[in-house]
C-alpha cells in the first residue's frame, strides 16, 4: 500500500534556471540547469496558494531571457511529491 503524505503534503519546490553552454567540442549544445533555492512542504489545499506567493517572492531573481539567443534566469515554482535536490542538471519530473 502507498502513503497518501504525498498526496496530502506535496512540496513546493522554487527552482532558478539557466541556461548553460554544453561546449564547441560536442557540438556547441546549450542545456538548462535547474538550482532547488526553496524548498517547503504545504497542505495540498494551501499548495496552489503558496506556490503565487512564492512567485512572488522569487520574482527579482528573474533577468533577462534563456532563449537561444540570449542569456538570463527564469524562475519556476513546481507542486512535487518529492522533496527537489539542491541541483538538477535535468528538468525536475
Amino acid at each position: 500500500m502507498t502513503s497518501l503524505i504525498p498526496l496530502v503534503l506535496p512540496y513546493i519546490n522554487v527552482y532558478v534556471v539557466t541556461r548553460c553552454y554544453g561546449g564547441s567540442d560536442h557540438g556547441g549544445w546549450y542545456y538548462r540547469k535547474y538550482a532547488c533555492v526553496k524548498s517547503r512542504r504545504e497542505f495540498l489545499w494551501d499548495a496552489e496558494w503558496r506556490k503565487q506567493i512564492f512567485l512572488k517572492q522569487f520574482s527579482g531573481l528573474i533577468w533577462g531571457s534563456i532563449s537561444a539567443e540570449s542569456d538570463g534566469q527564469e524562475v519556476i515554482v513546481r507542486i512535487e511529491s518529492r522533496k527537489a535536490a539542491s541541483d538538477r542538471i535535468i528538468e525536475p519530473l
